[in-house]
């Protein structure tokens, strides 16, 4: 074997670390960090929600402006992607109707996905035949409910008046225009949908998303209750277009619920977004045994387990006989103890520093990085 063979390989898989340090950022430290005698290999990675975009547009997708309804419903121009000339679209729901427009703070009961809606129909009468949605980073709790509003769909009430926006509007639900169903499925018939989620949560059952997300998006414990009584009632009008419907599948709940109104409309592929990049960027054919691969994000909580980036990174790392270690902004004495008890996993540094206040170690990350694990690193090799 030559000396370059024998060389020691090395994959960053790193999320971004929200309002401290991008992807490219935590790439270079480590490239810096790292020996020359190891190889280095990065992957342009996105869990399914904010990033995904730029993830596209670095592996060769083209930007394409839209004009759609923001989080709160004001107009405004927003990014898609297209697969070079062909009729390939990708819809980032973040940069469409995500919490990043919530500038005035969390809105969980008008937050609305009608600019999803809005962008289908500008994509389709740009001719697209496969239609990617990206749906992490939403701030809705809306069941969909704009999507079908941006399709043109009338959603109406008991007095049969037309409801209003996001959750508030999807109380009051109670039947939806079939003539509207059948004229919307004939103009998108023959679309491909696929729905690239960061998590199993469904629409109704034991691990809804309203259990799962909706505090994070601002609803209280009553207002929970009450919004998963809601999504009963919704996803039994849902059922009642499309008796194949089901509220309980895994990612119908992904971004509170959107992905559930294409579940009941078009016929709808589903996968997760570590496992769309790592195919797109070859990260799963690149791992052999004895590779060493570093992951990890700004906060590591008990959502990080599901269909995020670190779970999945450790998870292919023990499947190939690789290691990996795990470097995360905070994490809780628990979840480190989960992470530090994987198989592959050989180690876990944690860059909230006791002795600084959270926002010290947020802005100081890159220095924390440097000054107090760089040597623990190199012993990693």
């Amino acid at each position: 074997m030559s000396s370059v063979d024998s060389k020691r390989r090395v994959h960053l898989v790193f999320d971004k670390f929200r309002g401290s340090l991008t992807q490219e950022e935590i790439n270079n430290i480590f490239k810096e960090i790292l020996p020359t005698t190891v190889e280095v290999n990065e992957y342009q990675i996105a869990d399914g929600g904010e990033g995904s975009l730029d993830a596209l547009l670095t592996l060769g997708w083209n930007s394409v402006e839209v004009v759609a309804a923001d989080t709160l419903g004001s107009t405004k121009k927003a990014r898609v992607a297209q697969h070079g000339d062909q009729p390939i679209y990708a819809i980032e729901l973040a940069e469409i109707c995500g919490v990043k427009w919530l500038t005035r703070g969390l809105n969980p009961h008008h937050s609305t996905t009608l600019g999803i809606g809005q962008t289908l129909e500008a994509l389709r009468k740009r001719g697209a035949k496969e239609i990617l949605l990206f749906s992490g980073g939403s701030a809705s709790n809306d069941g969909g409910l704009g999507v079908l509003q941006g399709l043109g769909i009338r959603v109406l009430d008991k007095k049969s008046q037309l409801v209003k926006f996001g959750l508030a509007g999807l109380k009051h639900a109670r039947a939806i225009n079939h003539d509207d169903i059948s004229r919307v499925q004939k103009l998108y018939s023959e679309i491909k949908f696929t729905m690239v989620h960061d998590t199993h949560a469904s629409l109704t059952g034991k691990e809804n998303c309203i259990n799962l997300f909706a505090q994070q998006k601002g609803l209280g414990k009553l207002g929970r209750y009450f919004a998963e009584q809601t999504f009963e009632k919704w996803a039994a009008l849902l059922q009642g277009i499309n008796l194949s419907f089901d509220p309980h599948k895994a990612g119908t709940g992904a971004a509170g619920g959107v992905t559930s109104s294409f579940s009941a409309l078009f016929n709808t592929k589903f996968t997760n977004g570590f496992d769309f990049f790592s195919e797109k960027t070859g990260l799963v054919h690149s791992i052999s045994p004895h590779d060493l691969l570093f992951t990890g994000e700004g906060k590591f909580d008990r959502t990080s387990r599901d269909k995020k980036i670190v779970m999945p990174t450790i998870q292919l790392a023990e499947k190939h006989g690789a290691e990996c270690a795990v470097v995360v902004g905070s994490i809780s004495e628990s979840e480190r103890d989960f992470l530090v008890n994987q198989p592959a996993v050989k180690k876990v540094y944690v860059i909230a520093d006791q002795t600084l206040s959270l926002d010290e170690s947020i802005s100081r990350a890159a220095e924390i990085i440097v000054e107090n694990f760089a040597d623990q690193i190199k012993e990693l090799l």
